[in-house]
């Protein structure tokens, strides 16, 4: 189960879920308010709690009795909060480029490239090359297009925009204001867990799994 961040969407899993698919059933949804799932009227409805419960239905849906929970950002976070709900039933979790912290200093920075002005593909491909050029030093033009199309949708104008719902912000601002750490409920696991950031593959070993979490939903 492949979790994209606040303010992404299941495109970014498009070439891992390739891969893994090979020998594993993948699964990639679209959070609310993000991607091709519907926008609330309503702030509440995109609550952390509420994503999570989402994502139950859908491996209840699915018959998934177990799951291996890759997450960014929002998902990492997300991975957390469920390994440490329901032990029995998250296998493992791979946390992308995210910590337990809510809020690292980085999140600001991201955070102020975040808006729903509409530009031209050529456009907003240029501005991301400037913010991630030194990240991606062997994109040429094409390259930074596929990359603005993961986190952009098409306009009625022809022009691109952010593909996510401008209200999961208030959500996100109560989210990391309730809960600036994850820390204690990170600490409380016994599952494998790999920490991606970069070209960094940090892994802890796994210890006995609990099975006092959730049962089947």
């Amino acid at each position: 189960m492949c979790l994209p961040g606040f303010w992404r969407n299941a495109r970014d899993f498009e070439g891992l879920a390739q891969h893994l698919s090979r020998t594993r059933r993948v699964v990639t949804p679209d959070m609310r308010g993000r991607g091709n799932s519907t926008r609330a009227s309503d702030p509440s409805e995109y609550r952390f709690e509420a994503l999570i419960d989402d994502v139950w239905k859908i491996a209840d849906h699915l018959h998934m009795e177990q799951l291996v929970v890759v997450g960014t950002a929002l998902g990492a976070f997300m991975a957390i909060q469920m390994g440490h709900d329901c032990p029995n039933r998250v296998a493992g979790i791979v946390l992308n480029d995210a910590g337990t912290e809510t809020t690292p200093p980085r999140s600001k920075r991201l955070g102020g490239t975040v808006d729903h002005l509409e530009r031209p593909l050529e456009v907003l491909a240029m501005k991301l090359k400037e913010i991630n050029g030194k990240y991606f030093p062997d994109f040429d033009d094409e390259d930074w297009q596929w990359f603005a199309k993961l986190s952009h949708r098409e306009a009625a104008s022809g022009q691109y925009v952010r593909d996510f719902d401008p209200l999961t912000s208030e959500e996100t601002k109560r989210f990391r204001a309730d809960k600036p750490s994850l820390w204690n409920e990170f600490a409380g696991l016994n599952i494998p867990i790999a920490g991606v950031e970069g070209s960094v593959v940090r892994l802890s070993p796994a210890g006995p799994r609990r099975e006092d979490g959730c049962g089947k939903r």
